[in-house]
């Protein structure tokens, strides 16, 4: 296929392979099998959504292997959790979100989701926030938003440190592992995505009274009790090497896919809607230190001087000015005062 462009007044010419091959990047939640059987769906959905006979497959890639690819370009797109997305942008540069994910979850199409702080039922030493100061607590991964570093903000507006004032736990995938270290008493409390305690409670592996969620919270619309605020969901977005062209085909594929129709059913989700607003994502990470703003150096003079100094140079002009209009008036008043006859 051949796209003829117009640049700077002259025609240039764009060629595209028709059966061009575009990868997808997918970060491993659960097994790889796991995590590519679910989404592989959505790949054969594009493929055969392409205008233009494009090809598309999962890569299914744990979190080095994923920044590694997106840093030398090995895949085109990603559907990733938005704290990732938002440290992919800063550090290699990414599009816009192209979409949002919808969930399907208790009836309920949700392009939103939180975080809980739960312990064992008979802790009643965990009551609050404040609760966990000195306490061992599970979480899969300094690098889960809904698994760690939503709960980390919440405490960090609380006057509390997760790094300093708690001890934590790393537990690795499965997800599964957090629970287990709650529930055999190896950490005093976990962090955890909303939803799935209940989730696993549905499906046997824990007991309904065996678990409290601490400072529960309820949003309407929103079937989770929550311990946390609400993010928006999972972006879809690509790399800035991928084609716009092509871009703009995904993007109007994944917000033509039927909310809760077959291809939906069949991927678990409920499909793909307008971007989300992750300017809150960006903000928890600032305020957590967390990368990419780990090691963001103090503003030196020279660097504040040279993003500010027309500024400078204005205001210094300006004070010299009225300091010298200040200076002409006393001269004048003293002459003035010097001829008055007593």
């Amino acid at each position: 296929m051949m796209i003829c462009l117009f640049i700077n007044g002259q025609m240039s010419s764009l060629a595209l392979a028709d059966d061009a091959s575009f990868k997808i990047g997918i970060p491993l939640v659960q097994t790889e099998e796991e995590t590519r059987s679910r989404w592989q769906p959505l790949a054969d959905y594009l493929t055969r959504s392409s205008q233009s006979n494009h090809q598309f497959q999962i890569e299914v890639l744990d979190l080095q292997q994923l920044e590694s690819a997106v840093a030398f370009g090995q895949v085109d797109f990603l559907l990733v959790n938005p704290s990732l997305y938002v440290v992919y942008s800063y550090k290699y540069g990414l599009t816009s979100p192209l979409a949002t994910l919808v969930t399907s979850e208790q009836g309920y199409s949700l392009n939103q989701f939180a975080g809980v702080v739960f312990t064992r039922s008979d802790r009643a030493d965990i009551s609050s926030f404040e609760d966990l100061k000195g306490k061992v607590v599970a979480i899969p991964s300094v690098r889960s938003l809904a698994a760690y570093q939503m709960q980390a903000y919440e405490l960090l507006r609380r006057g509390i440190d997760p790094q300093r004032d708690l001890t934590l736990m790393e537990t690795k995938l499965p997800l599964t592992n957090t629970l287990d270290a709650v529930m055999n008493g190896d950490a005093d409390a976990g962090f955890m995505r909303a939803g799935m305690l209940e989730t696993w409670k549905s499906e046997g592996l824990i007991k309904a009274n065996s678990y409290r969620i601490i400072e529960p919270r309820q949003f309407g619309g929103f079937p989770w009790i929550s311990s946390t605020r609400l993010y928006p969901e999972w972006p879809f977005a690509a790399l800035s090497h991928t084609d716009p062209f092509v871009v703009r085909d995904v993007t109007a594929a994944l917000l033509s896919l039927p909310l809760n129709g077959p291809v939906a059913d069949t991927l678990g989700i409920a499909g793909f809607t307008v971007p989300g607003d992750y300017r809150g994502i960006d903000r928890l990470l600032r305020e957590l230190k967390l990368d990419p703003f780990d090691n963001i150096p103090a503003l030196t003079f020279r660097q504040v001087w040279s993003e500010w100094q027309f500024w400078g140079w204005l205001f210094i002009l300006g004070l010299a000015g009225i300091l010298s209009s200040v200076i002409v008036v006393l001269k004048r008043k003293k002459c003035c005062f010097g001829s008055i006859p007593f």
